[in-house]
């Protein structure tokens, strides 16, 4: 098959998004002495010691979790507060304590160390009042090794996890707390504001290919508005750059999933929901399925750059057939928008005009891009001006507006 990178077809002037890359690298080294203390926040509660929480989680194991009343913790108190919990009558009571081991075992994310945890602390459906040793014995067998071993070996790792989870769960909490303190202007730790600008910037990681993804599925579709291209063809190529950007997102959440578990965090819980709702979306309104998905993330192994990859995947049979798919998914998109009056949206999308069909796959598509980047836009600007930088990226003019201009200039 020949190359589907065609510079020459592509109308002058339109916008191609893959360099809008926000925030810029620079941004933790603009952070300005003064503006934030490197002090103890006095509405922080403090962790606590990480050896103090194992050998509490040891004590819990050797009485069962119907003790939690009986026994001096300590440390899972600290830790419920550091991770929220509000106290009852000024005092964590068990109730609290159990729902901060359950979520830490929550934050494990499953697997064989979770299921292993529910087992042996008698938090598993069914095993809550069994006795210690028996539910010791059971862990083991589902471990899948002799009871001595576990006992000496793995019990004491798979409880020092759950001791980092719970941490994760204090961390969590301190960040959304010196959220809310910059938010209010008010004194925080430059340790955690500096984690705010990292976290933004791993996500924004993700802004990036998914607002070129939007860019180029609009531009795809803006330009069969202007004669001679109303037979829905990709005379630009931006559904053949729509799908290299598609890639590099896959490329950016399994990283962003490596790096901090899939876990997303903003200021409160409803912003992650719907940061994560977008990006599903996003991901599941494409003509690709999850083998495809994997192929695309197999291919950038050995082509990392641009040119490479759809150069491989323009070669491959199953490459060809992706991209296929890709331009037939697209070609279906009908939906016509005046340029002229997107009311504050980054792309033209349903919400605002009637002629773009709410069920057409390649606009679910754009508005769910427009979603995952208003939202982590809103976020941020919540707290940028903090760190004394500019609280919206810069205003540029839009690739329909500079078509726009063009065909007005060659009818004149």
């Amino acid at each position: 098959m020949a190359s589907f990178l065609n510079r020459r077809d592509r109308p002058v002037g339109h916008h191609q998004a893959s360099s809008a890359t926000w925030p810029p690298a620079w941004l933790p080294a603009r952070l300005i002495s003064g503006r934030i203390a490197d002090m103890a926040d006095p509405g922080v509660p403090t962790p606590p010691v990480f050896d103090d929480l194992i050998a509490e989680l040891a004590l819990i194991r050797r009485h069962g979790i119907t003790q939690l009343r009986t026994l001096d913790l300590p440390a899972l108190q600290q830790a419920a507060l550091a991770a929220g919990h509000n106290p009852t009558n000024g005092r964590i009571e068990a109730p609290q304590l159990e729902t901060l081991i359950r979520d830490g075992i929550a934050e494990l994310g499953g697997g064989t160390i979770a299921d292993t945890l529910e087992i042996l602390l008698g938090l598993e459906p069914g095993t809550r009042g069994n006795p210690p040793p028996q539910l010791r014995a059971d862990a083991a067998e589902r471990w899948g090794i002799s009871l001595s071993r576990f006992r000496h070996r793995w019990e004491p790792h798979i409880l020092s996890q759950l001791a980092d989870a719970i941490l994760t769960r204090c961390h969590h909490h301190a960040m959304r707390l010196a959220h809310l303190a910059l938010e209010r202007r008010t004194p925080t730790t430059s340790r955690l504001a500096i984690a705010w600008v990292e976290r933004f910037e791993a996500m924004y990681r993700l802004w990036t290919p998914i607002y070129a993804l939007a860019a180029d599925l609009t531009a795809q579709r803006s330009t069969q508005f202007h004669p001679p291209r109303r037979d829905g063809s990709d005379a630009g190529g931006y559904v053949t750059f729509a799908l290299s950007h598609y890639t590099d997102l896959l490329i950016e959440t399994r990283r962003y999933q490596h790096r901090y578990g899939g876990l997303w965090l903003l200021s409160d819980h409803q912003a992650e929901q719907d940061l994560a709702d977008a990006l599903y979306r996003i991901t599941w309104h494409t003509p690709n399925n999850e083998r495809d998905d994997s192929y695309l993330r197999t291919l950038t192994d050995t082509h990392p750059e641009q040119h490479q990859l759809l150069e491989a995947i323009a070669n491959d049979p199953i490459g060809a057939d992706i991209h296929h798919e890709w331009q037939d998914w697209a070609r279906r998109c009908h939906c016509t928008w005046d340029a002229k009056t997107t009311p504050g949206e980054l792309f033209a999308t349903s919400r605002h005009h009637p002629d773009i069909d709410p069920t057409c796959q390649p606009h679910q598509v754009i508005q769910a891009a427009v979603d995952y980047c208003t939202i982590l836009d809103d976020d941020w600007n919540r707290i940028a001006d903090w760190y004394r930088l500019p609280t919206n990226r810069p205003t540029t003019i839009s690739g329909e507006t500079l078509t726009n201009q063009h065909s007005s200039n060659d009818r004149s």
